[in-house]
């Protein structure tokens, strides 16, 4: 599906921000309640079931279920890729402090990397969910809006 909706960039950066507070949160509550770590297995089961229990929220017919559900897929996968380029950027930022010898430029240029990939990761899985809503019906549009108001109300 072809985007044809222009989003002003800042709004694009507040939203990708927005994003990743939801995934903190998600991941937070996935750690206080599963374990310290869930384990990827554990992190792909609980996000299938949250677009699951949305696709059963908006009555979302087959077609939807499945765009929905490679949409999760991808999203998921790249995330757990994020996930183990992680672990990987705090094995070196262990060593480093380890080593006795900080070179804070090169933690600050790993940081620096890091967080374009997050931001990298999490553009391409907004426009992706975007999309994804644009080929919604006004009435399910209109379920997913109220649940997110909500969400932010509590949140």
């Amino acid at each position: 599906m072809t985007n044809t909706t222009t989003i002003n960039p800042k709004t694009k950066k507040l939203v990708t921000w927005l994003l990743i507070g939801a995934a903190i949160s998600v991941s937070a509550v996935a750690c206080g309640m599963h374990s310290r770590h869930p384990s990827d297995k554990m992190v792909r089961r609980m996000a299938l079931a949250h677009v699951e229990d949305l696709m059963d929220d908006i009555h979302a017919d087959d077609a939807q279920r499945a765009q929905f559900d490679a949409l999760a897929e991808g999203i998921v996968n790249d995330a757990l890729a994020m996930k183990k380029a992680h672990k990987a950027d705090e094995k070196t930022l262990l060593a480093s402090l380890q080593s006795g010898t900080i070179d804070r430029e090169a933690l600050h240029t790993q940081l620096e990397n890091h967080l374009d990939k997050a931001e990298d990761f999490l553009s391409r899985s907004l426009d992706k969910v975007l999309d994804a809503y644009e080929s919604l019906r006004p009435d399910q549009k209109k379920i997913i809006l109220d649940k997110l108001a909500e969400h932010m109300e509590n949140n």
